[in-house]
């Protein structure tokens, strides 16, 4: 399937209306982007995916994702989060002016593991790495009201320069984020505390290097 495999164990009771449902799904480096968009009509994630899902619910169309439960664990390689720009969100936290840059997200790994119940995804140990960022994070998927509400921390490791920067951003600068709203449209807001600016205070203050 899309590149790559998926092995699937299901069970269907079709003697109650509406009909109940379980199954287990392996998949192996399936191209996330061409399936979203031909099951779900979404364009947020590229990548090869691989996942390990148990799940269950009752209804067998949209409105039965109120019912879903279960838990799982993804690892994505090589993929962009489309929507939102998380490299640009930090440039804007050190300079407000900063030019932004397209609105996704590059990714080598991207993985955790969540819980769902009645609809709605909760991951607690969010991974992702790319050559200028580590993030960390955890947050809740929106299943059905189709709504993300997560809070990264995304660390610097290389160097973030934008378009018309003066100065790249520091390695070492770790910013706060809120990313919420609707998959279409995600909002992403640094999350700026006292606590945020002495953190930080070594890696904004330094001149001339990058280090």
């Amino acid at each position: 399937l899309s590149g790559g495999t998926v092995t699937e164990t299901a069970s269907l009771n079709a003697a109650t209306h509406p009909a109940s449902w379980k199954e287990s799904v392996h998949i192996t480096d399936v191209k996330v982007g061409p399936l979203l968009k031909s099951l779900a009509d979404m364009d947020m994630l590229e990548g090869s995916l691989s996942m390990d899902t148990n799940m269950k619910a009752t209804g067998l169309t949209e409105a039965g994702v109120k019912t879903l439960n279960g838990r799982g664990n993804v690892l994505m390689r090589n993929g962009k989060i489309k929507g939102f720009d998380m490299a640009g969100a930090i440039r804007k936290f050190t300079n407000p002016m900063a030019a932004t840059g397209p609105q996704e997200t590059d990714f080598s790994q991207l993985s955790g593991s969540f819980t769902v119940k009645n609809g709605v995804a909760d991951n607690r140990d969010l991974f992702m790495a790319s050559p200028l960022l580590r993030v960390t994070g955890s947050g809740t998927v929106d299943l059905v009201q189709k709504l993300l509400d997560y809070h990264v921390k995304p660390r610097v490791v290389g160097t973030l320069k934008g378009q018309g920067d003066a100065s790249p951003v520091r390695r070492g600068l770790t910013v706060p984020l809120h990313i919420s709203g609707p998959f279409a449209a995600p909002s992403v807001k640094p999350e700026i505390s006292a606590s945020t600016l002495i953190d930080n205070a070594p890696a904004l203050l330094k001149k001339g290097k990058v280090g």
